[in-house]
């Protein structure tokens, strides 16, 4: 859809492709996403990926995933550590 511009197919493709996300398809949409500057989906995959860091993470395919795409490796990593808060003790306990 994309390389014959169609942007009416490109968002229904898009559509279908967050509806789908899995933690073992998660960083694959993100590549698709990158390679394509679809920038709604990489940010719809990059949502959920940070909301679920320590399954992706903790996956057999992340470390060999991380290797072949540095870049985004790195954008990930990022993302997940800006959005990291630590609850201080005095509000965790209420």
């Amino acid at each position: 859809a994309d390389k014959y511009q169609v942007s009416s197919l490109c968002d229904l493709c898009s559509i279908f492709l967050v509806s789908e996300l899995t933690v073992e398809n998660v960083c694959e949409v993100m590549c698709l996403a990158d390679m394509t500057n679809n920038e709604s989906l990489k940010s719809s995959a990059m949502e959920y990926l940070t909301n679920r860091a320590a399954e992706v993470m903790g996956s057999s395919k992340w470390k060999g995933w991380m290797e072949k795409n540095q870049k985004l490796s790195a954008e990930i990593i990022s993302d997940i550590v800006t959005n990291f808060s630590i609850v201080p003790k005095s509000i965790a306990r209420k």
